[in-house]
């Protein structure tokens, strides 16, 4: 009972940010591919509020079956914290032999157990 796992810590919202664009650079995608990476805000029904430390929705365009899969599990990747919550796949305007792609990643509050126990154990240390 004493042995805690070791979960990773989730990152910020903002770290995360970043950590999406280094995945796009390597992705090598055209800036006009890039249409948003953005934070947004919104209730979801799937995850509770208080487990949820944010939301960051990634827009694509123009990309092929194999660049939506490995963008997405790429993201996935990131941190066992961050889950992909919602992905939206439409077919583009112009040219239907591509695809503008929509990821929604969720930023999952996971508590510090580590600390925690560490807290724990100076607040009742063993005689």
């Amino acid at each position: 009972a004493n042995n805690i796992p070791n979960v990773s810590v989730p990152p910020t919202i903002d770290i995360l940010r970043s950590r999406v664009d280094q995945e796009l650079q390597m992705a090598r995608l055209l800036p006009e591919q890039i249409v948003t990476n953005e934070i947004v805000s919104e209730n979801s029904s799937l995850i509770p509020n208080n487990l949820l430390s944010g939301l960051l929705k990634v827009s694509l365009a123009k990309l092929n079956i194999r660049q939506a899969t490995d963008i997405g599990y790429a993201l996935q990747a990131i941190n066992p914290s961050v889950k992909l919550k919602d992905l939206q796949m439409t077919a583009n305007p112009q040219d239907p032999r591509y695809y503008d792609v929509t990821y929604k990643l969720a930023v999952i509050n996971v508590p510090d157990f580590n600390a925690m126990a560490e807290a724990e154990n100076n607040k009742n240390p063993r005689k």
